[in-house]
């Protein structure tokens, strides 16, 4: 199908380039790095990224959460300049309806982290109903 719209028409060495394989690390791995793209991500030199182990329930759910939340949102940077890319659009929705699974489970389990979460939709205001996440580090 012809787009109307003119694919990649900005192409710089920041732009991964449409093609039929997106080459894209594992949410995990891209999360770590900071890139869901192989063909984008330049490590430091004599750094190897590597991901603090969850210590408790919270931050295995939290991390679910960042990761996925990550992902979609890389690919929806990636889907602006590449409208017409299917597979992207799949990651994209797949990624995006995993975020939201693990937001709710946390949720549900942690109480809200967004705005527009009906665990707000209580009496009393539940946003300070938990703590911080800065309280009780030290």
């Amino acid at each position: 199908m012809k787009s109307k719209y003119s694919l990649n028409h900005h192409y710089s060495p920041q732009t991964p380039p449409i093609n039929n394989n997106l080459n894209l690390y594992s949410v995990d791995e891209g999360f770590v790095k900071g890139n869901m793209f192989r063909s984008l991500y330049q490590g430091y030199p004599g750094f190897e990224p590597k991901l603090a182990a969850p210590t408790n329930l919270e931050q295995a759910m939290m991390h679910e959460v960042q990761k996925y939340t990550f992902a979609a949102h890389d690919l929806a940077l990636y889907l602006d300049n590449n409208p017409d890319d299917e597979e992207a659009i799949r990651l994209f929705n797949d990624y995006r309806q995993k975020a939201h699974e693990a937001i709710a489970n946390y949720e549900s389990q942690f109480g809200p982290i967004q705005m527009s979460s009906s665990q707000l939709n209580v009496y009393p205001w539940g946003w300070f109903i938990t703590s911080w996440p800065w309280e009780g580090i030290w």
